[in-house]
């Protein structure tokens, strides 16, 4: 895969964690209640479009928001999806901890995204100089 397809797809999901990270901030309830919305921002970044050393985070953070299962009460019409109910009963220390994984993997894709920005600016600097 060239520089720029990697660059594409990092780029993409560096905007959905992005988002993750300004719903964190700035959601008006506790940290719990803001993962939700946080985790929508991300729910359809897929592992391949993080960089290989960014999975085990990736993974870490989905298998943390979907520990339980859903629940649905056919009587009532009453339905709390994987993420609602593990959070439903998720302490808000564990909540930071997800938040600062959030955190974290925005941070270190913006960077690799940085450096491979840089990388083809450099390549295609040296390329224009040989021309002259």
């Amino acid at each position: 895969m060239t520089n720029l397809s990697k660059l594409t797809r990092y780029k993409y999901a560096l905007g959905k964690f992005t988002k993750a990270v300004e719903t964190l901030a700035t959601y008006p309830t506790e940290i719990k209640e803001r993962l939700f919305p946080a985790s929508l921002d991300f729910a359809i970044v897929r592992r391949e479009d993080l960089p290989e050393e960014l999975h085990e985070d990736f993974i870490w953070i989905k298998q943390e928001l979907t520990k339980r299962t859903e629940v649905v009460d056919l009587n009532s019409e009453y339905r709390r999806g994987d993420i609602r109910n593990t959070l439903f009963g998720m302490r808000n220390a564990t909540g930071s901890k997800i938040a600062v994984r959030i955190v974290y993997l925005e941070r270190e894709l913006r960077r690799i995204c940085d450096e491979i920005d840089l990388n083809i600016l450099a390549s295609t600097l040296g390329k224009d100089k040989g021309r002259s």
